[in-house]
């Protein structure tokens, strides 16, 4: 997972290990499974942390002009073959 804050990184983090919290507390998922899901994630402030991914998923907010630059910088950054994917839902 990669932002340019630490913080919303650290929210992101937070907010995922509390989806995990709650499949755990409908014994949907063990705590052993959130440990095992939350280790495959890592955090960075640098796109770079992305070289060697096969998927990218882009969810920054709908502004066109900085979903633009980020997938451009992918674009140099990653692998002809990587799989970008982005949850833009409302630009026109």
């Amino acid at each position: 997972m990669v932002d340019i804050a630490q913080a919303a990184l650290d929210k992101g983090l937070a907010t995922i290990a509390g989806s995990l919290d709650r499949l755990i507390k409908k014994d949907k998922l063990s705590a052993e499974g959130k440990a095992q899901a939350l280790s495959l994630i890592t955090t960075s402030t640098a796109y770079e942390a992305l070289q060697g991914a096969q998927l990218v998923i882009e969810a920054a907010t709908e502004n066109e002009a900085l979903k633009v630059k980020i997938l451009q910088q992918l674009d140099a950054l990653l692998a002809p073959e990587v799989i970008v994917a982005t949850n833009t839902s409302s630009i026109g």
